[in-house]
């Protein structure tokens, strides 16, 4: 009995809540907007198009299937989507030419070249010195290395000529000796 109150209970609310959720909400008038539209020319000032690469594909075998052979085909890749251009337009890039706006703007940037430059210079400066120390410290190992090569041929040398006197003396030491003279 208690479960079937529970039940009864449970399907009204359940169907108050469907019901409610289905109620309609009055709408409010809409406004219709004309889309205004851009000359094409302005089109591409504003919004840059997507970037197609063309790549041709040679005949090949799908490699999910043996069985199945591709022909050769052009495949179209987009390389880049379609973006918002974020340059400036260009009479707003530069002043317009001989206004003296045109001038200061020219000398700052003559003197920002300038300080580049001389910044530049100093760094290729700093360069130099440090390849020609480098050139030095390689000078130096290459002679080190040469010194190293010429130890090594002579104690190849002098253990060659150890192991030879080794040999000797085994070879005087195994011979039979002669027997002391008897007076």
């Amino acid at each position: 009995m208690k479960s079937l109150l529970q039940f009864t209970l449970l399907t009204v609310v359940a169907g108050a809540l469907f019901v409610a959720g289905c109620r309609s909400h009055p709408t409010a008038p809409v406004a219709a907007v004309q889309p205004v539209l851009l000359p094409p020319e302005q089109g591409t000032n504003v919004w840059l198009p997507d970037q197609i690469a063309p790549y041709t594909i040679g005949r090949y075998r799908d490699p999910r299937d043996p069985n199945v052979l591709h022909e050769a085909h052009t495949l179209y890749r987009r390389e880049q989507t379609s973006r918002p251009n974020l340059s400036p337009p260009a009479a707003l890039a530069l002043p317009a030419p001989g206004s003296p706006s045109v001038e200061a703007s020219t000398r700052v940037l003559r003197d920002a070249l300038t300080a580049e430059l001389n910044e530049q210079r100093v760094t290729s400066g700093i360069l130099v010195t440090q390849v020609q120390s480098v050139e030095e410290l390689l000078r130096q190992l290459n002679t080190r290395t040469q010194e190293f090569r010429d130890a090594l041929r002579e104690s190849a040398r002098l253990r060659e000529t150890l192991q030879a006197l080794s040999n000797r003396v085994s070879t005087i030491e195994s011979a039979p000796r002669p027997e002391p003279l008897r007076r």
